[in-house]
């Protein structure tokens, strides 16, 4: 375990070896409780398990201190398929919040879900670094916001609303946007503390490709 090989790596720096990671290790409960013979869930079990495998390199995210959409405002709960050994994790998905696509152009994430105090989530996304640092000095561990453009969009509406919203894109630019503005704020958190990587991404094409026009990539989204 290195995680200066880690940063190395993302650095694009001469380094020995590429950096140890792998994102899905704990929904296999069984599997870990075999290999560290302690409680899956627990500090102690992953810092086993990461030593075990050798991990330099842990991916974490957090959408901040008003992430949690379905307690601020509208949200859509799209279910999750089992992929856990015991299918534990599968949820069934709940009724779409929206109706007409008129609401969806009508959105802001902004003023739906409201921004924390800055300081406050700064001080709360510093405090989970040096936690993080704490827990697993032997690995990097990121910092990371999940809901962004794209993402949060279909957090926010489904499929299937999204998809009838994309459909005109001058109505739907100022949708993205204010995703786009959510997403921003809790970036520009994330810079004010001594994180040393943060992961961004956002899930605008899926594995069929792009499900939007191409000028919506090209005008709006990028």
């Amino acid at each position: 375990m290195n995680r200066e090989t880690a940063l190395a790596n993302i650095r694009l720096e001469p380094c020995a070896r590429w950096s140890h990671t792998e994102y899905s290790l704990n929904y296999h409960e069984r599997y870990i409780e075999k290999v560290t013979g302690k409680k899956p869930g627990t500090p102690e079990a992953n810092r086993a398990l990461f030593e075990a495998w050798e991990f330099d390199f842990l991916w974490s995210i957090n959408n901040g201190l008003h992430g949690d959409w379905a307690a601020r405002g509208r949200a859509t709960d799209m279910g999750h398929a089992v992929y856990a050994a015991d299918g534990s994790d599968e949820r069934q998905p709940a009724e779409c919040p929206f109706k007409t696509v008129e609401e969806v152009w009508a959105f802001d994430a902004v003023t739906e879900y409201g921004l924390p105090d800055f300081d406050e989530q700064v001080a709360a996304y510093e405090a989970l670094t040096v936690k993080a640092r704490e827990s697993f000095p032997g690995q990097l561990t990121t910092g990371g916001f999940y809901n962004t453009i794209v993402s949060g969009a279909i957090a926010a509406f489904g499929w299937d609303m999204l998809l009838m919203g994309a459909s005109d894109a001058g109505k739907m630019e100022k949708v993205f946007d204010s995703f786009f503005r959510n997403t921003l704020y809790y970036m520009e958190a994330w810079a004010e503390t001594s994180v040393e990587v943060v992961i961004q991404h956002d899930d605008f094409v899926w594995t069929g490709g792009a499900f939007m026009y191409p000028d919506i990539y090209r005008k709006v989204i990028i």
